[in-house]
């Protein structure tokens, strides 16, 4: 092998890594925002509770169901509403997160079995080290989302382009 196929070899696999370090970032990002999410939705529930409970109106469940163009129904109907939406959207985020969570965990594992045993005694790259490790991390992309493989792709050759201008 000549220098120059070594030197694009190590290109290569530098872009690579980059490409993984974006899915896990991309990942954590996604994580961080359900996170944020649960936490907004149950400001909401928290607020409309409330809401629905200081606000006076009438008692009954038969006046609280039946329509009517009176506003203290409609106000406290919106209010329930709210409540069921923001609990689903909980129910949502926490799924999204968890998930998020796994994936990055696959991901870490991944990285640091490949950082473990990524160079042999003369401090070369272990190619067949590094093709396990893209096999694997290409299986956990390929089964979690292949959505988020086109997007970093897309996103990878948008940098690539605006890296070369």
């Amino acid at each position: 092998m000549t220098s120059r196929d070594k030197k694009l070899k190590q290109k290569i696999n530098t872009y690579r890594e980059k490409q993984y370090q974006r899915y896990l970032s991309w990942y954590a990002q996604n994580a961080k925002l359900a996170q944020n999410n649960l936490i907004a939705a149950f400001v909401v529930v928290v607020i409309c509770t409330l809401a629905l409970v200081l606000f006076p109106g009438p008692m009954d469940q038969m006046s609280f169901l039946q329509y009517s163009f009176d506003p203290t129904n409609a106000i406290r109907l919106g209010l329930a509403a709210s409540i069921l939406l923001a609990l689903y959207s909980m129910f949502t985020s926490f799924r999204q997160r968890t998930r998020c969570l796994a994936i990055k965990s696959q991901l870490l594992a991944a990285f640091s079995q490949f950082h473990e045993g990524d160079k042999d005694d003369a401090g070369a790259v272990n190619e067949a080290a590094f093709h396990a490790f893209t096999a694997r991390v290409d299986a956990i992309m390929a089964a979690a989302n292949p959505e988020v493989v086109i997007a970093v792709e897309l996103d990878n050759q948008k940098n690539d382009k605006s890296s070369q201008a």
